[in-house]
């Protein structure tokens, strides 16, 4: 199971304004808000990234890949742009096909509380529209990446007569589930220096490179 690790704020959507960030591992931070909009970009063939990322699309027949070529719309991001905001209505889902977003939400002091980090082949929006529910996160590019949008009415469509993506969602659902309540027991049970050693060796994981010297 791919880990959705904690990392850093994305910035907020309005501009020139500054809010309050709590990355549920120390002590609130202030950061500056940014954000363009995207921009549209080529398509690229979803059975090439369905095989080269081993998408959610891959259990789809030739047809209704057709149909969600025909559907969908690519777009790119540039770090601080915003892809949705959490409350606004669910229009459809994102397929991340490169780059890297974060997913966050506002708590009752007006924080943003970081959920988890999005990396290729991770789908965004998805719980609201098989809940057919508003977004309940917001999620904001935090280097350049490229997402295609493909609608809730392609969705459901293609969920009505496609089990096998019904069972993919699915499992993404109950990884998501899990993912969820780990983060919930190192939040609760560890202190703050512990989480943030998890964090660390996370990291390191994912994006580590060993240097000359050893280190990393």
């Amino acid at each position: 199971m791919t880990a959705h690790t904690p990392f850093m704020p994305a910035p907020c959507a309005t501009l020139g304004r500054v809010r309050r960030v709590d990355l549920s591992y120390g002590e609130p931070m202030d950061i500056a808000c940014s954000g363009v909009v995207g921009d549209a970009a080529p398509k690229a063939g979803c059975r090439a990234c369905a095989m080269s990322l081993g998408a959610h699309w891959g259990r789809l027949s030739s047809d209704d890949l057709a149909v969600i070529d025909a559907a969908r719309v690519t777009r790119e991001f540039r770090p601080g742009e915003t892809i949705f905001h959490e409350g606004a209505p669910c229009a459809g889902l994102y397929c991340i096909e490169d780059g890297l977003v974060c997913t966050r939400k506002m708590d009752s002091a007006g924080n943003a509380i970081l959920l988890r980090l999005n990396h290729a082949g991770d789908l965004l929006g998805h719980c609201a529209v098989l809940a057919g529910a508003e977004y309940r996160v917001t999620a904001e590019a935090l280097e350049p990446t490229r997402a295609c949008f493909i609608d809730t009415a392609t969705v459901r469509a293609l969920l009505g007569r496609s089990p096998g993506l019904a069972l993919t969602l699915l499992q993404r659902l109950a990884a998501d589930l899990d993912d969820a309540e780990e983060q919930v027991l190192r939040v609760t049970t560890l202190p703050v220096r512990a989480r943030v050693a998890h964090l660390l060796l996370v990291l390191k994981e994912r994006y580590g490179e060993t240097g000359a010297s050893g280190g990393f």
